[in-house]
């Protein structure tokens, strides 16, 4: 019997001494349920039909193998499974694996999977597709999973359909994240994979998975298509599922409201379409978290001046007036965010410096720092790059609004929107750009959603790294202290300091908590499908009327 074996060179999570206790201490994430869960799963659900789901725009690819694009993760999902899954009261459920097992000391995690699982093109799922997955792949190209998984020290496969993982300490932030999350978890094929160039591998656009839906077609700026996978190994209701891209925010709230498309996700749903659609008969609005409990930041580059100059962005800071952006682009749905963790977070420091607006002192600090006004009342021009259809249309919202706040402290901003695929390549491999404002999960956990964006060895060209070229041992060693230590209050206490930090050194601007309302036609069962809202939709179907 063939025994896969991967080994792991040590990291910045693994780095410090560690004597694990007995116990792992488990932090739950509060999950809020859809508003009409109860109701909605007690209706029998038809099988047949096809669900049409609205999408801002093309996504960068169909898998989630170099990052946590919303795009690519909503539709990889329904093509790729997890190990388990989480429902969206936070119940973890079987998925690729049956059953699982957690030794005492929390460094060894053996999981049984299923062995009537294939992939799309017939052949066998077995466990060195998850050895590959976790020790070779995602770990690599996905900072989630870099994040993740770095504290994983050798994968043993001692059959088709066992899988051992060994860490190189307890974490407290690995289970069950490390194995539900469908924006880093997802499992790939390894015979497709391997021995190419993965970056450049056809899979990532048409792709194999194990999921309820098969790939069938991608045409550019019209549509996506997905057919059920008749030898799925749970029942699922949908024949088809249809992702229609439509960019402009109103058009996507009429389409629904006519019936034309079936499902709003949260990233499609602009916030003025709130209220017309909960109060129309015909739709419904279910508000739902999601762990990522994700945030919209503002990253600035560091590399050049005027922006490596700490007073010139704590007066960039001092210029904005956050809760106007979220008043004048969110209707008001949403918190003015104050630092790299959610005031909702149990490690949220609420000692912090929140910049609050103040124009004298902004405009004090850039004459202080040498940036006089010219002849035109302007001291200089920032270039801010976002995606066009963000948010439900909130992106562009927001970036008007600042451009006319950071107008009275002389500074001119430079609106440059543009699709995903585009934005991501020019913010995160080219680093062409001062400002890029998107959308970044900080949940489940610091140490998985937060450090990887500020860490230094992760300023690499790669996505969803450290933008910034933000750089502080003080700050890494921080965070390597926080990803192992399993005392709750410890880890808080680690994580506030780190926090003060980064909120006064900025290399980004923290805008607003994000909200998670979905939009559907009255009669669609099952969403959210689980708490990413991009679990499998196998459960998802037309209630018998």
């Amino acid at each position: 019997m063939t025994e896969t074996r991967y080994l792991k060179p040590g990291s910045w999570r693994g780095a410090l001494a560690f004597v694990a206790p007995l116990a792992l201490p488990v932090l739950t994430f509060g999950l809020v349920p859809a508003i009409s869960g109860d109701v909605l799963a007690q209706q029998e659900i038809q099988d047949g039909g096809t669900m049409v789901a609205a999408i801002t725009g093309d996504p960068p690819m169909l898998t989630t193998v170099f990052g946590a694009n919303i795009l690519a993760v909503t539709l990889s999902g329904q093509l790729h499974d997890t190990l388990i899954t989480m429902d969206q009261q936070g119940n973890i459920e079987p998925s690729l694996a049956e059953s699982w097992e957690i030794s005492e000391d929390g460094l060894t995690y053996t999981f049984n999977l299923r062995d009537d699982v294939t992939w799309h093109d017939g052949e066998p799922f077995t466990a060195a597709d998850v050895a590959y997955t976790f020790g070779e792949l995602t770990s690599e190209y996905n900072s989630l999973a870099n994040a993740t998984y770095s504290v994983v020290e050798e994968i043993e496969t001692p059959d088709d359909h066992t899988v051992v993982l060994h860490l190189a300490n307890a974490d407290p932030a690995f289970f069950p994240w490390a194995f539900s999350q469908t924006n880093f978890a997802q499992i790939f094929p390894r015979h497709i994979y391997e021995g190419t160039d993965a970056e450049t591998n056809e899979n990532n656009y048409a792709p194999v998975g194990t999921g309820p839906f098969v790939f069938s077609e991608w045409v550019r700026g019209s549509h996506i298509i997905m057919e059920r996978n008749p030898d799925y190994f749970e029942p699922v209701h949908l024949d088809r599922i249809v992702f229609q891209i439509i960019p402009e925010p109103g058009a996507r709230q009429l389409a629904l409201e006519q019936g034309d498309v079936d499902y709003l996700p949260y990233f499609a749903l602009a916030p003025a379409s709130v209220d017309p659609l909960s109060e129309n008969p015909e739709t419904q609005v279910i508000p739902a978290m999601r762990p990522p409990a994700g945030e919209i930041i503002m990253f600035i580059n560091l590399r050049e001046a005027p922006l490596s100059d700490v007073n010139v962005r704590r007066a960039l800071a001092y210029g904005l007036n956050r809760q106007q952006i979220v008043d004048l682009a969110l209707a008001g749905r949403a918190t003015p965010a104050t630092g790299p963790i959610r005031s909702d977070s149990f490690f949220y420091n609420p000692e912090i410096e929140t910049y609050p607006r103040d124009i004298d002192r902004a405009n004090q600090m850039l004459d202080d720092a040498g940036y006089p006004r010219g002849d035109d009342g302007t001291r200089f021009t920032l270039r801010l790059s976002y995606e066009a259809a963000g948010e439900g249309g909130a992106f562009q919202s927001a970036a008007e609004v600042m451009r006319e706040q950071l107008r009275e402290i002389g500074v001119a901003l430079d609106l440059q929107p543009s699709d995903s695929a585009t934005w991501q390549e020019r913010a995160f491999i080219q680093w062409d750009f001062d400002l890029a404002m998107g959308s970044f999960g900080t949940g489940p956990d610091p140490a998985i959603g937060v450090a990887r964006l500020y860490i230094t060895e992760n300023i690499v060209r790669q996505n969803a790294r450290n933008l910034s070229g933000y750089s502080n041992p003080e700050v890494d060693a921080l965070f390597a202290q926080g990803a192992v230590e399993l005392d709750p209050e410890a880890r808080r206490q680690i994580y506030q300091e780190a926090q003060a930090i980064l909120v006064d050194e900025l290399p980004a601007i923290w805008l607003w908590e994000k909200f998670y309302p979905i939009a559907i036609r009255t009669g669609l069962v099952g969403m959210p499908s689980g708490a990413m809202h991009s679990e499998p939709w196998s459960n998802v179907g037309w209630a018998v009327e």
